[in-house]
């Protein structure tokens, strides 16, 4: 079972690396394209739950920003940096509470309607930029300020420096 491409890219995408993976495991012998990859696997991934997923949904919002950009002639095409910076955000964002990135992908993402994908994607942390250093300054401090006695206490005997060994006379 194929999948058409203009349908859902990533899945004709992943199910070519799928394929190649078992050729290999095969002995090498390639077969026919898709018949390694069960139909439900494929039904799987062009469902709602994998559209839903943060890591799709931020992704998709990154690349549609990157073209919106590029044909308004405000951006050069997306390099391989580029690629890895899309695939760096959209796999860590959801589950951080803040990223330091580059001026590029701060300026892509926290501008609209990225910034509003990215919103509805879920639970995301914060972006800062050499471009924001004030507004990292100052969330480094909020968590500074936050940090109770009875932490820092904690803290102190978790990572205080072991005394040193006295030196053996002879």
């Amino acid at each position: 079972m194929r999948v058409a491409a203009m349908e859902a890219p990533f899945v004709v995408e992943l199910q070519s690396e799928l394929d190649k993976l078992f050729a290999a495991s095969d002995g090498g012998e390639p077969k026919p394209a898709g018949e390694y990859i069960h139909p439900k696997t494929v039904e799987f991934l062009k469902g709602e739950q994998i559209k839903a997923l943060p890591y799709t949904r931020i992704k998709s919002a990154l690349w549609a920003g990157i073209a919106r950009q590029y044909a308004d002639g405000k951006s050069k095409p997306p390099d391989q940096g580029m690629a890895n910076d899309v695939e760096y955000i959209a796999t860590y964002l959801p589950y951080v509470d803040a990223m330091f990135v580059d001026r590029r992908c701060w300026a892509l993402a926290t501008a609209n309607p990225v910034a509003e994908c990215i919103a509805e994607a879920g639970r995301a942390g914060q972006l800062f930029s050499v471009g924001n250093l004030d507004e990292f300054d100052a969330y480094l401090d909020a968590i500074e300020q936050s940090v109770s006695d009875e932490q820092r206490a904690y803290a102190d005997l978790l990572y205080a420096t072991p005394p040193s060994p006295s030196p053996v006379s002879k």
